[in-house]
């Protein structure tokens, strides 16, 4: 290993042990959330889902993704404030 790369490794480690890792759950989007043990309940919205929602894959198969971004519009005014969005169906291309 060259003075080079052990100089830079000795700067990246320096760097990383300043860092602070936030022991909560964050998440994000277009907005984010973190949440800690004073949060009460996170409502998670799970109707964007092509393995749970048949409606939902049908919408997707169909490419009918107006239609499918209005099930996240109705989960989100239902109180959603996380949407678990699973697009992981082999046969759904």
């Amino acid at each position: 290993m060259s003075i080079a790369n052990r100089k830079w490794i000795t700067i990246f480690a320096a760097e990383m042990s300043k860092s602070v890792i936030s022991p909560y759950l964050r998440l994000s989007g277009l907005e984010s959330l973190t949440i800690t043990p004073q949060t009460n309940f996170v409502n998670v919205g799970e109707r964007c889902n092509v393995t749970g929602s048949r409606m939902f894959l049908r919408l997707i198969k169909e490419d009918k993704f107006d239609d499918a971004i209005q099930v996240a519009l109705e989960q989100v005014r239902g109180g959603a404030q996380v949407l678990d969005v699973n697009m992981d169906k082999p046969d759904c291309r």
